[in-house]
């Protein structure tokens, strides 16, 4: 599976102590490293983009729909630490084991994926340099 990740941020690899460090983002960032599964999408969150090659078997993949996501981002919203819902929720996902989160649209459409276990990343290009699909 191959993936983008638009960032302002200047970094080499992925931490799990960034999860949800953006303050102007939703708790959800708390779930794990956010990126597109088109290119074109990551390029309006920010200048860098990463290609993000995973390494991951399709049962360890949990398939999800947007709408899931909002009702817990919802729920989340309405305890006192919404970082926590969240956090407890990779939790419970990774001891399921999951490593990698696909969000589907409401046309069945596969949008965003999101990596729960920084393990499963096989490989990070920046493109940044790199010139845009034509």
């Amino acid at each position: 599976m191959i993936g983008w990740h638009g960032t302002h941020g200047d970094f080499d690899a992925f931490d799990e102590s960034w999860f949800g460090s953006c303050p102007e983002r939703s708790p959800n960032g708390r779930l794990g490293v956010w990126m597109f599964l088109d290119r074109e999408n990551a390029v309006n969150i920010g200048p860098r983009v990463l290609e993000i090659e995973l390494d991951v078997p399709q049962e360890r993949i949990l398939r999800l729909t947007n709408q899931r996501m909002y009702q817990d981002h919802a729920r989340a919203t309405r305890t006192e630490d919404p970082h926590g819902y969240f956090d407890a929720l990779r939790a419970a996902m990774r001891a399921d084991g999951y490593q990698v989160i696909v969000v589907s649209e409401k046309n069945g459409a596969e949008g965003m994926a999101v990596v729960l276990d920084l393990d499963c990343i096989a490989r990070v290009t920046d493109l940044s340099a790199a010139p845009g699909p034509r």
